[in-house]
């Protein structure tokens, strides 16, 4: 390389090094800055870390209380002898005096514990649960089939 070739070459690596400097030091800067402001204009927010970290306490404080709350209400309708829903697929029957097969098996419908309610009634006179069934209360799942069904609340306390 000659005299002329290297001097070239400086010139051209300090050019670079003063454009990138000067993009660095006029625009990205401004661009950093300005992030918040671009963010808000598209919908987001722009939280400070103390701000967040009381949101996220507020959450937890709220779905806390929403907990003791289900709890407190499955409590009541406990008390109150009401047939409920509680999760994953378990439901209470309660099988009062009077009740007929037709009350039995739109309460299973309602509750989606049974697919197809006459043929549960047909099911149930054709094998004889009809007149079996006991007053009580019952724990069904949803895996439940009409034989288990069956036999559960005909089955004598």
């Amino acid at each position: 390389m000659n005299k002329r070739t290297l001097r070239s070459f400086s010139l051209g690596m300090m050019l670079a090094v003063s454009a990138v400097f000067c993009y660095y030091h006029f625009f990205y800067q401004e661009k950093a800055a300005s992030g918040g402001e671009e963010r808000k204009e598209s919908g987001g927010i722009v939280l400070e870390r103390k701000e967040y970290e009381e949101l996220l306490a507020k959450i937890e404080g709220l779905e806390k209380e929403n907990r003791q709350l289900q709890q407190e209400l499955a409590g009541r309708m406990e008390k109150t002898g009401e047939p409920q829903e509680s999760g994953g697929g378990k439901i209470t029957l309660e099988i009062k005096k009077g009740m007929t097969l037709e009350d039995l098996s739109n309460f299973l419908k309602e509750h989606q514990m049974i697919s197809d309610r006459k043929k549960f009634e047909q099911f149930m006179v054709k094998e004889n649960y009809d007149r079996k069934i006991q007053t009580g209360t019952f724990h069904l799942t949803k895996d439940m089939n009409y034989t288990e069904i069956a036999e559960l609340i005909t089955a004598s306390p």
